[in-house]
């Protein structure tokens, strides 16, 4: 009996130490498939790069039809799911804190899409949230393809990764637009 009980504990204490590992490895994310809606925009293809390259590499995100029900991997900006936009966080945002991101220059990028997404009727904060939005606005009126336009913004957000500055530059109170 005694030699059972240990035997069971020393299982357990295995097991234990197995999820704690895998959670250490995945930052949590034990699905290696991640979902959302095709409609793609500023803030979802942020949030697929980030996604792709930071959260869960080797992971690919799966794109279903706008509306249909998501029965797969970790659903992420649509109504339902338990990461996306609210009205003060973008979807990208969410992200950055459900898997509790740090890193300057990803929060820094945040902060760009923040100011194009969640700030977009007010005067714009940052001096880089200007070539941000033209880069999109051209991406999505392309029509190129939608794994043409992923590409893209995947390669457009490595370089933005590289180059961001660890404090962004604000905009002048006079030189706001619009």
């Amino acid at each position: 009996m005694k030699r059972s009980r240990s035997l069971t504990l020393s299982i357990l204490a295995f097991w234990g130490v197995m999820v704690l590992y895998s959670f250490a490895q995945g930052g949590g994310v034990t699905d290696k498939t991640f979902a959302t809606w095709d409609d793609l925009e500023v803030d979802k293809l942020a949030s697929i790069w980030l996604i792709e390259r930071f959260i869960k590499p080797g992971t690919h995100v799966v794109l279903h039809p706008k509306g249909s029900i998501i029965r797969e991997g970790i659903q992420f900006d649509t109504p339902m799911a338990e990461i996306k936009r609210i009205f003060n966080q973008s979807a990208y945002e969410s992200l950055l804190a459900h898997f509790k991101i740090s890193d300057i220059r990803l929060v820094n990028i945040g902060r760009l899409i923040h100011d194009i997404e969640i700030n977009s009727w007010e005067k714009k904060l940052y001096r880089r949230t200007a070539s941000l939005q033209i880069f999109y606005l051209d991406l999505l009126n392309s029509g190129l393809s939608q794994d043409e336009m992923r590409r893209r913004s995947s390669t457009y957000l490595d370089r933005l990764y590289q180059e961001i500055e660890p404090q962004l530059d604000k905009l002048d109170s006079d030189n706001h637009s619009p």
